[in-house]
């Protein structure tokens, strides 16, 4: 890491490097305000920590005892921590984890800003949907073994395309049997009123027919896509065949 071996770096070695874990490594009676300046004070260059309180939305319990936060707040403050050092290299453990939408879009764009201008990221985390909007390149994980890597949209490339959509309402079950007549395929449940058309690819026509349903049956497509497969899709698929090789 950084041309150098870690277990061998000194301290100016590791204060090139940023690190959030997943939980721990902070003392319960710790506060926000007071934990970002102490780790300021490590570092040459720190970055501004009443900055970071406000950017990661820290400031309304930067005197409340780490003991007492959301696990989303001790998420925003331990990636605080890992950035107020400026470092050229960020290891984020579930960065997003236990965050609610808005803390989430947050940080997002942080990790966007700091790849933006050169810093190394590496990220672990069972949160496929943002490790596909921020990651350049992904590796799967499987039993220890890496098992399928590439650019977010590689892995899940060889998977059969799909008619995915949302409708205003979940189907009752005599409804979703209409629309599988309608539509000639079987339509599957993702969850609430997700829908996924399987056993043919999208087509016109097929987006046809589904409008056509909609229209009769009085119900509004709020989102619709085609796609080849996610990486939750490519996840699942690779756990399952493991699953099954014992």
């Amino acid at each position: 890491m950084l041309g150098a071996d870690p277990a061998r770096g000194g301290r100016d070695h590791r204060a090139r490097v940023g690190l959030m874990l997943q939980e721990g490594g902070i003392d319960l009676r710790a506060r926000p305000a007071e934990s970002i300046r102490q780790y300021a004070a490590f570092h040459a260059d720190p970055l501004d920590p009443d900055g970071l309180l406000d950017e990661l939305g820290l400031r309304s319990v930067a005197a409340t005892p780490y003991r007492r936060l959301s696990g989303g707040e001790r998420q925003r403050l331990g990636f605080a921590l890992a950035l107020v050092g400026r470092p050229e290299v960020l290891v984020l453990d579930e960065p997003t984890a236990g965050m609610d939408p808005e803390a989430r879009a947050v940080v997002r764009a942080r990790i966007a800003t700091e790849r933006g201008t050169g810093t190394a990221i590496l990220v672990t985390s069972h949160e496929l949907a943002d490790v596909e909007r921020i990651a350049d390149r992904i590796a799967i994980l499987v039993a220890g073994r890496i098992v399928a890597s590439g650019t977010p949209a590689e892995p899940a490339a060889g998977l059969r395309p799909r008619l995915r959509f949302r409708l205003d309402a979940a189907l009752d079950a005599e409804a979703l049997g209409s629309l599988s007549t309608a539509l000639g395929s079987e339509v599957g449940v993702l969850d609430g009123s997700r829908y996924e058309v399987a056993g043919t690819e999208p087509t016109p026509r097929l987006v046809a027919a589904l409008a056509a349903w909609c229209e009769t049956a009085g119900r509004l497509i709020v989102e619709s896509r085609a796609i080849g497969g996610t990486l939750e899709d490519v996840y699942l698929e690779l756990t399952g065949a493991k699953g099954s090789e014992g």
